[in-house]
């Protein structure tokens, strides 16, 4: 049944203090039910949903931070930089006569000229902004790395790579005013995330790798307008 290793083990406390022990073991393959031990010889079967509320680390149970919610149609733009400041680049809404574009400039895309800004392709650089005011954080790793050495473990002392986004928000005036907010990731691991801090926080969350690589090594040919890209 699975007790002598078991899945876990289930301790509440009662308002009187009495404490109560559940053993859960294996899963019966073929009714997808849990066995439950409550201490006495007798075997129980648990439902899987009920049984599967227990498969959660201390993590999952904290109040994280999280992220502001952006309204895409709102960021002012984009920059992303190397933490030592070799590379960067710079997705730019433009508003003209009442039609909005986009511009793009930094290292990354001429290192001659980082400053000159070049017209970018609107569906590309819509998409790059949607993957980034929806960056989804898989599950925070670290509560508190709050020192050089616990940032080193997940390569955010130096991070690969910093995302800023500047946008728009009302106060509680209705007033606009431009905010900003920041990204920093970290190294990749072997099963496909990478590691995260947001700007301001000392948890260290995962993220998908895949939707972060764009920030990291952007498709500068799909960015750029085609007559800009040839």
């Amino acid at each position: 049944f699975g007790f002598e290793d078991p899945l876990c083990r289930i301790c509440p406390v009662d308002s009187d203090g009495t404490e109560y022990n559940y053993i859960l073991g294996n899963r019966n393959d073929y009714n997808g039910l849990y066995y439950l031990s409550c201490g006495d010889e007798t075997v129980y079967m648990l439902d899987a949903a009920a049984a599967e509320l227990f498969f959660i680390g201390s993590y999952d149970l904290i109040n994280a931070d999280k992220a502001p919610d952006i309204d895409e149609d709102r960021v002012c733009s984009l920059s992303v930089q190397s933490a030592s400041g070799i590379w960067n680049y710079t997705l730019e809404r433009t508003e003209t006569d009442g039609s909005t574009g986009y511009q793009i400039s930094g290292s990354m895309l001429d290192p001659n000229a980082p400053e000159h800004r070049r017209p970018a392709d609107p569906d590309s650089s819509v998409a790059l902004i949607q993957d980034i005011t929806l960056l989804y954080l898989y599950s925070c790793v670290e509560y508190r790395a709050d020192d050089v050495q616990k940032l080193a473990l997940y390569g955010l002392s130096e991070p690969a790579a910093q995302a800023t986004i500047v946008y728009e928000q009302e106060d509680e005036n209705g007033q606009a005013q431009r905010l900003s907010f920041r990204y920093d990731f970290g190294s990749q691991t072997e099963d496909g995330y990478i590691y995260v801090r947001m700007e301001g926080s000392d948890m260290i969350f995962l993220a998908y790798y895949n939707e972060a690589a764009q920030f990291l090594s952007p498709d500068f040919a799909a960015l750029l307008k085609t007559e800009d890209a040839e």
